[in-house]
């Protein structure tokens, strides 16, 4: 399994930043933010607009899997 596969997995169970994720999944810092960047550029992640601090004590902005933006419009009875 890819590392993008695994970070998409991860997120898909629980929001998190880069950091949390890299340290749970047990990636190195550079290729985990490679992966995220991909992830994020083909739009398959998005940032929550919430931050949290990382294990440096550096600001990240919270990521997740992206939300629909146009949901189906639903027919009224």
């Amino acid at each position: 399994m890819s590392k993008e596969q695994r970070i998409t997995e991860r997120l898909q169970k629980k929001s998190g930043t880069a950091d949390e994720v890299q340290h749970e999944l047990g990636f190195e810092h550079q290729s985990n933010s490679a992966a995220f960047t991909k992830l994020k550029q083909a739009g398959i992640i998005e940032g929550t607009g919430i931050y949290r601090k990382t294990r440096l004590g550096k600001m990240a902005e919270v990521m997740q899997i992206t939300q629909p933006k146009n949901p189906l419009p639903f027919e009224e009875n």
